[in-house]
């Protein structure tokens, strides 16, 4: 019995994730791609939403995500900060291949989340990014 206890313990707060913005989204220069809404109720605790940036198309790009919630899937969306009062946007420059975190308690979150992707700089188009959510289920 202590062992199958000892087995549900390890397995409590074992991490899933979610794909918030699909892999190898595009974006072209100064013109947003948002993800659709999705639903964070099932999530708990503490959480990451990892970003992944595909190499930029010129040398002067920057590639920005940008991170939203609403208590409605159709709603109107708005910028969150961690718990340490970092703004939910993650940023990166030139031509550099990404692999970015931006941790949060989703307690502080309503119940569905949006990313947006934008590139700025000169012929920056092309560049692939994706965004996932990675935490732990309210039910495990």
């Amino acid at each position: 019995m202590l062992a199958s206890m000892g087995a549900f313990a390890r397995n409590a707060n074992q991490m899933k994730y979610v794909s918030i913005l699909p892999a190898n989204t595009t974006a072209t220069t100064n013109s947003a791609v948002t993800s659709d809404a999705v639903d964070i109720a099932v999530y708990k605790g503490n959480a990451a939403f990892v970003v992944d940036f595909g190499e930029g198309a010129t040398n002067d790009c920057v590639n920005i995500v940008t991170l939203t919630h609403c208590q409605t899937s159709g709603g109107t969306y708005s910028n969150f900060v961690n718990i340490a009062g970092d703004s939910a946007s993650v940023t990166t420059s030139n031509k550099v291949s990404a692999l970015t975190t931006y941790p949060c308690n989703l307690d502080r979150l309503h119940k569905y989340v949006k990313a947006s992707y934008i590139i700025h700089g000169a012929n920056s188009t092309g560049s692939a990014c994706s965004v996932i959510l990675v935490a732990p289920m309210k039910s495990n």
